[in-house]
This record gives C-alpha cells, structure tokens and sequence, in this order.
C-alpha cells in the first residue's frame, strides 16, 4: 500500500522528537512492505526533499525563513492567534493541500492519513479532490482545541 501521512510534526533529524511516534509508525510500516511519504512543513527556511530512516519526506516551505516557527516547538495554537502567525497557519494548510495533491496526480497513492486535524486534516480535505481517501487521527491538542 502506498501512504502519504501529512503532519505538522516530524523529526527533522535524527534524535528529534518532534512527531517521533508517527516516524516510529511510518518506519514500522515501510519494514512490512508499505511505502510511506511524509510532507511535513519546513522549520525556520529549511525545507526540501530528504530520507529518514528510510522514509521519503517533503518539508513544504509556507513562509519566509524566518516566520517560519509554526511548527515543532509545540506553540502552534498561540502563535496562530496572531495575524502573522493566521496568515503563516492557513498558508500551511495551503501548501501541504497542494504537494498532496501532486503526489496524489502523479504517483499511484492509496491513503492519505493525516495526523492531527489542524492543519493536516484541513489539508487533507482539500486534497480529497484527487478521489484519492483520506484518515485524519486527532491527537490530544485537536481534542483540547475542539
């Protein structure tokens, strides 16, 4: 089965534990015959196309280098709060929709799963357009936030 997993958290390298349970369950998964890619967004202007563990990732760029802080320091909701950091969170949503998109058009995908609602499962929704299904797992801030 070919998954694209869409997440707002990844480790960025290896040791980190920004989002080390889904890269555990990607690995984990690509050991029983599955292909696993990941588009997570870029931290701080590092974005691009690289391998962990074995696992393709996609690190979409939403935002100049420097506003480039929604992600994996676990302040995401309060820095969201601000017009700066709203405009940076909807171009997230943005940018992840369309790389899903692409891949779900150009490579034979089966699921998109996308880990936590916001913003991976408002990205995903909009990637549902490729007919492509789509899981979203809500993880504990979704559930704080709904």
């Amino acid at each position: 089965m070919n998954l694209v997993y869409v997440t707002h958290a990844y480790p960025r390298s290896e040791g980190d534990v920004a989002g080390a349970f889904i890269e555990r369950l990607a690995v984990a998964l690509q050991h029983r015959g599955h292909s696993i890619r990941v588009i997570a967004p870029s931290d701080r202007g590092r974005g691009g196309e690289s391998e962990l563990n074995g696992v393709s990732v996609s690190r979409v760029r939403y935002a100049s280098g420097r506003r480039e802080t929604l992600a994996y320091t676990g302040t995401m909701v309060e820095s969201a709060r601000s017009l700066g950091g709203a405009i940076a969170a909807a171009n997230l949503v943005r940018v992840q929709a369309a790389e899903t998109k692409r891949l779900c058009r150009t490579e034979p995908i089966d699921v998109v799963h996308a880990q936590w609602w916001i913003p991976a499962g408002m990205s995903a929704w909009w990637a549902r357009l490729t007919r492509v299904p789509y899981v979203v797992t809500v993880h504990g801030t979704d559930m704080r936030i709904l």
